[in-house]
């Protein structure tokens, strides 16, 4: 029987530095029946000379150009949107997938009858080594378990999108997959973790705490805007969100150099 397909959507915005090992880490799957759809948001570097590289040397490669820069929520859109796969995956261009990440996955598709499926990551530096610090995701979140913090990577999901829908992401800045997976599982999608760390997230040197400041104010939005919590609960989610994560950082600082 013919394997189906996997689209998988990678939005590219000044990712020359670290294109190339992303896309070398899907093209390393032992599951091999996937496209690759390269959505560019109006990059000023050489990012798009490199995708027309990479998509000429591997026909299952397809590169989509934004007209304008529309930030990272919508480029995923755009790319889901032309996606011929039954299963959506995601990818940032500067996370890495481990060789077996889109077969275990599959797999746990099928013996879970799951609507989306994720997993374990690692945080690696910019040269992609280790620090130490893995990242455990929920094995069957609910909406309210989930609303206390968002452990599912991005880079690690899988979606059918015949079960639960097009993975359309609001056009937030930051969270915005926070704010779709909420969705999902307050409709009653079944989210469930596949065992193991099968994905890498390169965490990048920046301002953390404005960073952290940012995604609070996001998280209040979708928390209590979109989701409907008042403002108590709200609250003291954000609070135990803003403790969980300032005790990774701690974490990752103490770690290996």
């Amino acid at each position: 029987m013919e394997r189906p397909i996997v689209s998988i959507v990678m939005p590219v915005y000044n990712s020359a530095r670290t294109l190339a090992a992303s896309v070398e880490s899907v093209q390393a799957q032992s599951w091999q029946e996937w496209e690759l759809l390269l959505v560019d948001d109006c990059s000023s570097d050489s990012s798009r000379k490199l995708i027309e590289e990479l998509a000429s040397a591997d026909s299952r490669i397809r590169s989509i150009f934004l007209s304008s820069n529309k930030g990272a929520a919508l480029a995923r859109n755009e790319g889901v949107k032309v996606a011929k796969g039954r299963y959506i995956a995601f990818l940032d261009s500067d996370d890495l997938w481990l060789p077996g990440k889109l077969e275990a996955q599959m797999e746990c598709l099928r013996e879970t009858s799951a609507g989306m499926v994720f997993s374990d990551y690692e945080w690696v530096d910019p040269q992609g080594t280790s620090l130490g610090i893995v990242v455990r995701a929920p094995v069957k979140p609910d909406w309210e378990r989930l609303t206390w913090g968002n452990d599912i990577g991005l880079s690690s999901v899988l979606v059918d999108r015949e079960a639960i829908g097009d993975p359309i992401m609001l056009p937030l800045r930051l969270n915005h997959d926070f704010a779709l997976w909420l969705e999902y599982l307050r409709k009653g999608a079944v989210a469930v973790r596949c065992p193991g760390v099968l994905v890498k997230y390169r965490v990048l040197t920046g301002s953390l705490s404005q960073n952290k400041l940012e995604s609070l104010r996001f998280n209040w939005h979708i928390l209590h805007r979109l989701q409907r919590l008042g403002v108590f609960h709200t609250l003291v989610r954000l609070v135990v969100w803003a403790v969980r994560t300032s005790a990774r950082r701690v974490l990752k600082f103490a770690g290996p150099r």
